[in-house]
Parts: C-alpha cells; sequence; structure tokens
C-alpha cells in the first residue's frame, strides 16, 4: 500500500505477482495545492507573504535536504532556523525538528504545532507521512531539485488538508535544464501516478532487489519504458503458461528453471 507511488513501485507491478488498485480522487474535502518554483534558494521573495499568510492563522512548514552543514552545497536545518528566529522571532513563533533528535523531543513539537501555538516549522522530511495538521496551509521547501518528485507530492499532501488551498514553494538555484524541468512538470501535475511515471522515464527504476532508488537497470533486450506493452504482455503470457496442464508447457517451463539455476550459479560463483 503507498499512499504516493514511486518509480520503483511501478516497476515492481511488471515482475511480481503484483496487481494495482488506484484512488484516482481527491477526498471531496481536498484542494489542489497551488505550488511555485523560486530560482533561487532563498525564503527573502516570499517572505513578507509567509508572514502575511501566519497573521491570517496559517502554519508553515519550511523543509531542508539536511540537518546541519555538509561538504554538499545545500541548506540545512539549523543554519535556516538560526536565521529565521534572527530576523523574524520578535515577530512569529519558530521551531525546529530533525531526525536526530529524540522522539519525546519530536512528539514535543509536533504537539505544540498541532495546537497552533507554533507558527513556522524548521524540518527535515520526518514530517513526510503520518502527519496531520489541517491548519499548516503553506510549505516552503529548499534545494527542491535534490527531492525526487514522489518525495516532493507526499510532502506537499501535507498542507491544504482542512478544504483550504494549500500553497507549496520549491526553491533551487539550480541551473540544469533537467531539473527545472522536473520541477515544473511537478508544479503543472498533481497526479501522484502521472508524476511517478515521469519520474521512472527520467531517474529510473533503481534496484528491485538491491539498494540504489534510481538509475536504469541493465537489460540486455528491452527498455523498461519505451517496451512497457510487451513486457506487461509477457508476464500475462508467464502465468497462462505457469497455469497451463499439457506437457510442452511444463516441459518448457522446466527448461527455463534449469537456465535460470544455472545463471544462478555461475552468479553465486
Amino acid at each position: 500500500m503507498s499512499a504516493t507511488p514511486i518509480p520503483r513501485s511501478l516497476a515492481a507491478v511488471l515482475y511480481a505477482h503484483l496487481d494495482v488498485s488506484t484512488i484516482e480522487t481527491m477526498p471531496s474535502s481536498r484542494k489542489k495545492v497551488i505550488t511555485k518554483l523560486v530560482k533561487q534558494n532563498s525564503m527573502i521573495p516570499i517572505m513578507d507573504t509567509i508572514v502575511e499568510r501566519i497573521k491570517n492563522k496559517d502554519q508553515c512548514y519550511v523543509v531542508c535536504p539536511s540537518i546541519d552543514q555538509s561538504t554538499l552545497k545545500m541548506r540545512n536545518v539549523k543554519d535556516v532556523y538560526d536565521q529565521l528566529v534572527k530576523h523574524y522571532g520578535h515577530q512569529i513563533n519558530i521551531a525546529l525538528i530533525h531526525g536526530q533528535l529524540s522522539s519525546e523531543e519530536i512528539n514535543y513539537v509536533l504537539f505544540e504545532f498541532k495546537n497552533q501555538r507554533i507558527d513556522l516549522l524548521v524540518t527535515t522530511t520526518v514530517i513526510e507521512v503520518g502527519l496531520h495538521v489541517p491548519t499548516a496551509n503553506t510549505m516552503v521547501i529548499y534545494d527542491a531539485d535534490r527531492f525526487g518528485l514522489a518525495q516532493i507530492h507526499q510532502l506537499r499532501g501535507r498542507i491544504g488538508r482542512d478544504g483550504t488551498e494549500g500553497l507549496c514553494y520549491l526553491l533551487t538555484d539550480s541551473k540544469d535544464v533537467d531539473s527545472i524541468q522536473r520541477l515544473q512538470y511537478l508544479i503543472e501535475t498533481s497526479d501522484g501516478f502521472e508524476l511517478a511515471y515521469y519520474d521512472l522515464k527520467m531517474r529510473g527504476t533503481g534496484d528491485l532487489l538491491g539498494e540504489r532508488q534510481s538509475g536504469i537497470p541493465n537489460f540486455l533486450l528491452s527498455d523498461i519504458i519505451k517496451d512497457e506493452k510487451i513486457l506487461v504482455q509477457a508476464k500475462e503470457d508467464a502465468f497462462e503458461l505457469l497455469k497451463a496442464n499439457d506437457e510442452e508447457s511444463r516441459q518448457y517451463v522446466e527448461s527455463i528453471e534449469q537456465q535460470m539455476d544455472q545463471i544462478l550459479l555461475q552468479a553465486a560463483i
């Protein structure tokens, strides 16, 4: 079960005993989240709007890809939190959570946020699933180009949950054409399945039985995107073959099993 489909989940359907059941409509009380691209990795251009929304009883998530400074050039929650408190702490209540805090600390901050005693929450992706705060309808995502489309779609699913129109800002200073194209597609599309399929085409499936979550598998004779229809048909034919009772079909299946045993043995050696 997946609230937000990811590329690897879509690809797995082609190879395993998996069927897809989808709910393609949003809850009746939900509205589409307006998503805007800000082509600089800074909240300065949007800060007046965010403060104004907070004054009108809104709450805001600010999502960063990193907890603290790293060798990679990306924003971290500790520095962003410090700067926001320094410049806006006298106007709004700001708090911080991330994965290095204890569960008790995180739960306390989230309790305060849900009870509207915190206006703006600086956070990593720990809020990605399982969090329902109907009064939070604004989100800012730093370094948006570093996230997968399915992940951003899931993050923005945290806002607009009370029937109010949510507003999500994607911040990036990337000049990479493909990265901007991906984010632009996210702005134009609110269908999670379309986004996952687009991500699958752009980033690949990753390892179905491994750790990589992106990248194209090293198939010799097929392309998972271009050959999708024939792969689906081959899967259906394989199931029909396995269910067949005639001698010819059984011999064919046994020969394939023997070939697979040889391949696995060679790989192990």
